[in-house]
């Protein structure tokens, strides 16, 4: 049998060595890395908590912004069927007081001349004749 050269052996037993070492340093990281998880546990579970409460809450919103806006819906519905209601009596009534204004339209309009004319000539006394004499 055959000797294993001394060189070998030495590189063997650095490479054991240093394999020990490493996992000693993985098996220290893999402790440390649980115990920030453990500590982490209860921050996340009160995080996951909030999350929750605000879901519900935003899901309480949603349902009453529905709600608001179908309400809004109905009274728009509402309000609009009204105006229609109104235009179409309006439009009846000013079908039947348009013959009867355009049978007085010339009256009325030289009644408005008339009062024109008053009022440019108070305007002029008011200029010319400020004094009155006593």
């Amino acid at each position: 049998m055959t000797e294993i050269p001394t060189w070998w052996l030495i590189l063997s037993g650095l490479f054991f060595f240093l394999n020990a070492v490493m996992f000693g340093f993985i098996a220290y990281a893999a402790i440390k890395i649980a115990k920030v998880a453990e500590e982490m546990k209860p921050k996340i579970t009160e995080m996951s908590d909030k999350v929750q409460e605000l879901t519900t809450t935003v899901n309480g919103v949603a349902r009453r912004v529905d709600e608001v806006a179908l309400s809004v819906r109905n009274t728009v519905d509402g309000v609009g069927t009204k105006a229609r209601g109104i235009a179409t009596t309006t439009e009846g009534i000013m079908g039947e007081a348009a013959p009867i204004m355009a049978k007085y339209a010339p009256y009325l309009g030289m009644a408005m001349t008339a009062l024109k004319v008053l009022q440019t000539v108070n305007k002029f006394r008011g200029v010319f004749g400020g004094r009155r004499r006593r």
